[in-house]
């Protein structure tokens, strides 16, 4: 039987693959300087909120075309579950959705990978070695990387053809999974997880008193795309709903 927190998770996703048809006809992003609270409608009529921006500080390791931050954007987001939200975007104009008043670390390697983390005010970044459960909003992105790629694929799918091509830092073969790690496959590249309070598993910030929710995609040509949400108080819906939308905003163009 499929539990709450990931049926919750199949829901706001299934919904968001209609979102990925309206980034696909040019909803996108392209919001202007629009006002945070007017919700905008794409092609079909769907609405879509239109949240405020914040440029995340990034650590560089490669130079980087630097692309303005708008005033707004919009998101893959019903408006009625947009209050109190955020884009963080980092130097390249990646996106993570996440609490607004959150502070935000981000960085690009030399390979061009990408993270970027939103936490608690006063905090420090579970996000980043040394890794600890905390509450965190994360985005993960490896693109050039072979190994890297199915590294972060392993633990989710073992079998992928990357994984086997490839290999991994610790050897040929992927370590085995959270015990309790419930994970939900939706395609072949595309799954879900949930790492209940005291489970450490593929979420950042996972193993403490929060849940943990995600979502990850990859594929050998565009890389991996990881995203963590970890909240203490909020409800899951709304994990889903951040992690969604920013799957969405990272997609790979078409």
């Amino acid at each position: 039987m499929v539990n709450r927190p990931v049926f919750l998770f199949l829901v706001v996703l299934a919904g968001l693959m209609a979102a990925l048809i309206l980034v696909s006809c040019g909803v996108g992003d392209s919001a202007g300087a629009m006002s945070e609270s007017q919700p905008t409608s794409g092609p079909a009529g769907h609405r879509l909120a239109v949240l405020q921006t914040r440029r995340c500080p990034t650590e560089l390791s490669v130079r980087v075309s630097r692309p303005p931050l708008p005033v707004t954007v919009r998101t893959a987001i019903p408006p009625s579950f947009a209050q109190g939200l955020v884009a963080y975007r980092d130097a390249a104009g990646t996106t993570l959705i996440a609490p607004k008043g959150w502070e935000c670390e981000a960085g690009i390697g030399s390979d061009h990978s990408e993270r970027v983390s939103a936490f608690p005010p006063g905090h420090e970044n579970p996000a980043e070695p040394p890794f600890f459960p905390g509450q965190v909003v994360s985005l993960q992105l490896f693109t050039a990387c072979k190994r890297c790629i199915a590294e972060g694929v392993c633990a989710l799918f073992p079998k992928a053809g990357i994984v086997t091509k490839y290999g991994t830092l610790g050897g040929p073969s992927c370590p085995p999974g959270g015990l309790h790690e419930q994970v939900t496959r939706i395609s072949p590249e595309t799954a879900i997880f949930a790492d209940p309070p005291g489970i450490e598993g593929t979420g950042t910030g996972s193993g403490g008193r929060a849940a943990s929710f995600g979502a990850l995609s990859f594929s050998e040509a565009s890389g991996v795309r990881k995203v963590s949400c970890t909240l203490s108080s909020a409800p899951d819906h709304l994990c889903a709903r951040m992690v969604g939308a920013t799957m969405v905003a990272t997609a790979p163009s078409q």
